[in-house]
């Protein structure tokens, strides 16, 4: 119940335009941590990722770790995911962030299987561009 009361007043009443990449990450990181699903709070911080066009100043680690979050909460948003895939693809470094996320799927086995199709364009767009610099 508490966390229940924590995610909806962060979600109703908390501004995310002005959220930096560690305010949306931490955020998420810790409902996925305790594993408390507050779906209407991850559709926000989403949302205001997609809304402010953000991406590139997350590190690949935050990238990784905006992923994992939803994973393990087993939330979806297709932009925010369309969108990390195009930004890791857009990105000079793209083997690192591949790194963190095959480590995700591979902790995270179970969830990524149970999401939509966006989980699985943003890995084979991760794939592609991995391919594409060996």
């Amino acid at each position: 119940m508490l966390f229940k009361t924590i995610g909806d007043a962060i979600a109703a009443h908390y501004d995310f335009r002005t959220f930096k990449p560690q305010d949306f990450l931490t955020t998420a990181w810790a409902f996925a941590t305790i594993g408390f699903d507050h779906h209407i709070l991850f559709k926000k911080i989403g949302d205001g990722i997609v809304s402010r066009d953000i991406l590139q100043q997350f590190i690949p680690q935050q990238l990784s770790n905006v992923v994992w979050a939803y994973a393990t909460s087993c939330d979806n948003h297709p932009e925010l995911f369309r969108r990390i895939g195009d930004e890791i693809a857009s990105r000079d470094n793209e083997s690192r962030v591949f790194f963190h996320l095959v480590s995700i799927k591979y902790e995270s086995t179970i969830y990524l299987i149970s999401m939509d199709f966006s989980f699985a364009t943003l890995f084979d767009s991760l794939v592609t561009s991995w391919r594409e610099t060996q």
